[in-house]
């Protein structure tokens, strides 16, 4: 009986740990813009591998190479004039990263990749750390009372 219980309890905290909304910081994209003079927002994924952001989606060239160079949460503008200092190009194509964000050109691809477009922004949805997507809670709560529910239907039958 305490095995079912744990496992409901293992279940229920599963589905509300993966229910977090993705946690960007919602400055960082405007700070980037402002630090490198570029003529758009940029879009999340100019550091993160998609849109939807995430800490663990954090990969691309450019962001690691900026961190090498300052604390993105302290001081964006340190961190980009360090690296513009440096020269640092991160795809390899023989322009510098702020220098390609200057002109509106992804850091990131040595292709003619462009940061700014009719709509562009970040389109992660950025909540308050601990928020949770109200579709995400409900199904969690949902799953929790029907694990709940089986759980006591087959301890009955004993």
């Amino acid at each position: 009986m305490q095995a079912k219980i744990f496992c409901a309890i293992a279940v229920t905290l599963t589905a509300l740990s993966s229910a977090k909304s993705a946690l960007a910081l919602p400055e960082f994209p405007e700070k980037l813009q402002e630090a490198t003079n570029a003529p758009c927002i940029p879009q999340c994924n100019i550091c993160h591998r998609d849109d939807n952001g995430g800490g663990g989606t954090i990969d691309k060239p450019f962001v690691k190479s900026l961190r090498e160079y300052g604390e993105l949460e302290h001081d964006m503008k340190a961190a980009i004039d360090a690296l513009a200092q440096a020269g640092v190009d991160s795809d390899g194509d023989g322009t510098p990263d702020v220098t390609e964000i200057k002109n509106g050109d992804d850091p990131n691809s040595s292709l003619d990749a462009k940061l700014c477009f009719p709509d562009g922004g970040c389109g992660a949805r950025v909540e308050p750390a601990g928020t949770l997507d109200g579709y995400a809670g409900a199904a969690a709560l949902f799953t929790t009372l029907v694990l709940g529910r089986s759980f006591r239907r087959k301890s009955r039958r004993r």
